[in-house]
């Protein structure tokens, strides 16, 4: 397959990125900076090809986006912006919380736009969101990131019901808490790794390896998957109410 990975140099992206060229896929990712571009080319020693794409100026890209991704079999959404003042909806200033939303919906939005016309074309497609339990459950104080996943994943299950007729299916990934750099200051914190054992029924925290074999199973090129929401949270959001009682 010929696969695209947005936000390639997260670990979760770069979990998928490995699987996919585990399994002989011809694969592609975007990176927001030349510094990022740079550190995932060499981190998978050029098996995958990169190209610069920002969500906040996503039409800048075309030009390279045409000439590199030709004739898509998959595209799997990971990139996304990182909400960085976390406070209730009410404490933000409403323009803040507007660029966010709008960023990380219209930039994810306007790829896929990109390429479903020829996926549609050729009868064949799988798109893939990595999107997170928060769209359905709920963060505190992460309600720009809750609304712009929730948009997506309602988008996304458009897009299963429009595109399926034509072999082009949509499937939701919604990572729990998985161990990354970018929420590392959490699952480091001294007795935070013990806490989420006790809530988790899986009793451990995800890794991003536990994301790319989700994915994989999206990208299945006979799969019968569609408009599916794959939870892969070690059992949340069901918790283990012993252990939240217990802490």
């Amino acid at each position: 397959m010929k696969v695209l990975v947005t936000g390639g140099s997260s670990e979760i992206s770069k979990a998928i990125i490995q699987s996919r060229i585990d399994r002989g896929d011809e694969v592609f990712f975007t990176s927001s900076n030349e510094e990022s571009f740079e550190e995932t080319t060499d981190f998978f020693s050029k098996k995958a090809t990169g190209i610069l794409f920002d969500l906040a100026d996503p039409s800048a890209s075309l030009p390279n986006l045409k000439k590199h991704f030709v004739n898509l079999d998959g595209i799997i959404l990971s990139a996304f912006t990182k909400q960085r003042s976390l406070k209730p909806f009410q404490d933000f200033v409403f323009e803040d919380f507007q660029k966010f939303v709008r960023l990380n919906v219209e930039g994810n939005a306007w790829l896929i736009h990109q390429f479903l016309p020829g996926m549609i074309e050729r009868k064949f497609g799988r798109l893939v969101l990595v999107s997170s339990l928060s769209a359905a459950s709920g963060t505190s104080r992460y309600p720009a990131y809750c609304t712009a996943k929730a948009a997506l994943e309602g988008l996304f299950l458009n897009l299963a019901v429009d595109g399926g007729e034509f072999g082009v299916f949509a499937n939701i990934v919604r990572p729990g808490v998985i161990a990354t750099k970018r929420n590392e200051k959490l699952w480091k914190r001294t007795g935070y790794d013990e806490k989420i054992k006790e809530i988790v029924p899986a009793r451990m925290i995800g890794k991003p390896e536990h994301i790319a074999k989700a994915v994989d199973l999206a990208l299945e090129r006979d799969s019968y998957l569609n408009g599916a929401i794959l939870p892969v949270g070690g059992g949340l959001p069901s918790i283990r109410s012993a252990g939240l009682l217990s802490t």
